[in-house]
């Protein structure tokens, strides 16, 4: 099951989770603690930023109450059991 709203509110700095989605896990680490903003209409929302494991690529996350299904899909495992690599490539280590 995905990692839901109020789930979020329990990152760490430095935890693992991983945005799985069409056939790919990407693994990330969590750079800032969830902070609540204003959202749309006025829904509660958090934004936090991690970081790609794999590229370090920066990226910023955004979710809103009510409307989670809009965002990102969070786990704190990977849902498929190979990794696919941006090249495609198949990832020996995630099948068990």
């Amino acid at each position: 099951m995905s990692i839901s709203f109020n789930e979020i509110f329990e990152f760490e700095v430095g935890d693992i989770i991983y945005e799985c989605y069409s056939g790919t896990n990407v693994e990330v680490r969590i750079e800032t603690k969830p902070i609540e903003v204003v959202g749309y209409e006025g829904r509660r929302t958090l934004k936090w930023t991690a970081t790609d494991t794999e590229t370090g690529a920066i990226i910023e996350y955004l979710m809103t109450e009510g409307l989670e299904y809009l965002a990102a899909k969070l786990y704190r495992q990977p849902m498929y059991v190979n990794k696919r690599l941006r090249g495609h490539e198949i990832l020996e280590k995630y099948i068990k």
